[in-house]
């Protein structure tokens, strides 16, 4: 709902808030507050946003405000998924996990955008031949597996770094496929997010290697 009133790379970007944004549900659900390595990173990762989204350059007016809520809201969910992957159903069959993760996501996705397409059989061929088995696999279901089976194993917190090599990648194929404009400024945004994502991590694994 986002792409349809901001660029796809404003809507990463947007995205990206899932870092802050998890730090903030950890220390709630643990009823700690965080690390001040963690506190630290939100430094770059606030000036970042602001490089990133151009609003230094365009101004605070250039954006679109529902696209932005939307954004934001994807970023809410996102680090929700995270949080959650590494505390329900550790034991559980990565693939039984995916499966019963995708049904709920499309069910919800069903009752907010009706899937009307499907009593069109041409649109509904086209739109799964296309693009359906394509984003299908490498969205819903390979990802989310890949976090079942990973988030466990390495903990929320390295997650959300390796993670966070979506933006780049992210960022430089809607400069590549979508023809969007990428200029200096949202780069070193990009750049000051990644610091922010890696920065805790690396203090952490550093005070570990110094006790």
């Amino acid at each position: 709902m986002a792409l349809q009133y901001i660029t796809a790379s404003l809507a990463i970007v947007l995205l990206f808030q899932f870092t802050w944004i998890g730090v903030l549900l950890e220390s709630v659900v643990n009823r700690k507050l965080p690390e001040k390595s963690k506190l630290f990173s939100l430094i770059p990762l606030v000036i970042g946003t602001f490089f990133a989204t151009n609003v230094l350059t365009d101004g605070i007016g250039s954006l679109n405000w529902l696209g932005v809520l939307f954004g934001a809201l994807s970023a809410v969910s996102y680090s929700t998924f995270i949080l959650l992957s590494g505390r329900i159903a550790l034991k559980a069959n990565p693939i039984t996990k995916t499966a019963l993760m995708i049904t709920g996501g499309f069910i919800i996705c069903a009752i907010f955008l009706p899937p009307t397409f499907f009593t069109n059989w041409h649109l509904f061929a086209e739109l799964s031949l296309k693009y359906g088995l394509i984003l299908g696999f490498l969205g819903p279901f390979f990802s989310t597996l890949m976090f079942s089976k990973g988030v466990p194993l390495t903990g929320s917190g390295l997650a959300s770094i390796l993670g966070a090599a979506e933006l780049p990648t992210a960022t430089l194929m809607s400069a590549i496929v979508l023809k969007e404009t990428v200029g200096a400024p949202q780069y070193f945004g990009i750049i000051l997010i990644l610091i922010g994502i890696v920065l805790p991590e690396f203090l952490k694994r550093k005070s570990l290697q110094s006790a």
